[in-house]
């Protein structure tokens, strides 16, 4: 059985980070959003403040996006 990765979209960070503020646990954030608690926990713990901003994080996932290796065809 195998599942395939889906990165974590713009609207569910906002989820998170309103989620974070009522005291969720990942697992908790987990559930309401139908996704891995490790997904969650890996997601928390990217950003390297105490409170977690959906906005900041998307924009560092942005960057890294877009500096990343991307497989290309070669010529």
């Amino acid at each position: 059985m195998t599942t395939s990765y889906k990165q974590v979209a713009q609207p569910e960070r906002y989820q998170i980070e309103a989620l974070c503020k009522l005291d969720y646990s990942a697992r908790s954030v987990a559930l309401q959003l139908g996704r891995s608690n490790k997904t969650i926990s890996n997601e928390l713990s990217r950003f390297e403040w105490l409170i977690y901003c959906a906005h900041t994080t998307h924009q560092q996932s942005a960057q890294r996006s877009s500096t990343a290796k991307k497989d290309k065809p070669v010529s």
